[in-house]
């Protein structure tokens, strides 16, 4: 597994938008905001992508773990796609 992914695994209740956009990014997805806060997230080699809700509301700073867990998922799997177009 990733370092990425593991990092965002380890503690998924605590990932704000920017720590999660800065992780899809450095792995090789662009990145847009949409509509009414909503971010997402296309691969360009697998064209795996992942669309998630900004934090929103009084107190709400974090993204919603589903949404962590999901990027994380779609991390790995593009990890792997790369490591794999390197053999």
């Amino acid at each position: 597994m990733g370092e990425r992914a593991e990092a965002l695994r380890r503690n998924p209740k605590a990932v704000r938008t920017t720590d999660l956009v800065a992780a899809m990014e450095s792995t090789g997805f662009e990145c847009r905001r949409t509509a009414n806060g909503h971010w997402l997230c296309r691969h360009a080699r697998t064209g795996e992508f992942v669309s998630f809700a900004e934090p929103h509301g009084k107190g709400d700073s974090f993204v919603k773990p589903v949404y962590v867990r999901r990027a994380a998922q779609a991390i790995e799997a593009a990890e792997i796609a790369g490591s794999n177009d390197d053999e």
